[in-house]
C-alpha cells in the first residue's frame, strides 16, 4: 500500500513501521494489513493530530511533532511474541509516541503532554516513564478503545 497521508502530520507508513518495531513485525504489518480496518487508522491518527496541535501551541517551536515508536502490531506478531493478540494496537487503534525535541525539553514536553490529557482522554492512556540518563525515552500509550483506561509499563 502507498505510504498516504492520514492526518496533517502523520503518515500510514509511521503506524507500520514503527520506530521500536523490528524488520519482522514490519513485514507481518504489511502482510496481514486490512484494510477494512482503514477507518480506524485514520481516527488514530486525527487523535494524535489533536495531540500535536495542541502541544505545538503550547510549547511552539521546541516542540517538532512524534516520533511514533509502535502503531500497528498484526495479532500474528503479538501471539509469536507470547502476548495475548488483545491489544489496541491490533484493533489499529493505539500508538505509542515520543515527542520530537531537545532532549533539555524532553521531559518538560513528555510530562506535560501526559499530565495534560491523562485525566480526560476517553481511550486509553498510560506511560513509560523516562529515564534519560540510561539513554532510555519512555513513551506514551494512547488509544481509542471508547472508554477510560489508565496504566503505567
Amino acid at each position: 500500500m502507498e505510504n498516504k497521508k492520514l492526518a496533517p502530520n502523520f503518515w500510514f507508513k509511521e503506524f507500520m513501521e514503527g520506530t521500536a518495531l523490528p524488520i519482522k513485525a514490519i513485514r507481518m504489518n504489511y502482510e496481514d494489513f486490512n484494510e477494512s480496518k482503514m477507518p480506524e487508522l485514520i481516527k488514530l491518527a486525527e487523535s494524535l493530530q489533536f495531540i500535536r496541535d495542541c502541544t505545538k501551541e503550547k510549547f511552539g517551536d521546541k516542540f517538532k511533532g512524534f516520533t511514533i515508536t509502535a502503531g500497528l502490531r498484526v495479532k500474528r506478531w503479538e501471539l509469536e511474541r507470547g502476548r495475548s493478540g488483545k491489544s489496541q494496537h491490533v484493533n489499529y487503534n493505539a500508538a505509542d509516541i515520543q515527542p520530537i525535541c531537545a532532549v533539555d525539553d524532553y521531559m518538560e514536553i513528555f510530562n506535560w503532554i501526559f499530565e495534560t490529557f491523562q485525566e480526560t482522554w476517553e481511550g486509553g492512556f498510560a506511560k513509560k516513564e523516562p529515564n534519560l540518563r540510561a539513554g532510555k525515552k519512555g513513551f506514551i500509550h494512547i488509544d481509542n478503545r471508547g472508554y477510560k483506561a489508565r496504566w503505567t509499563y
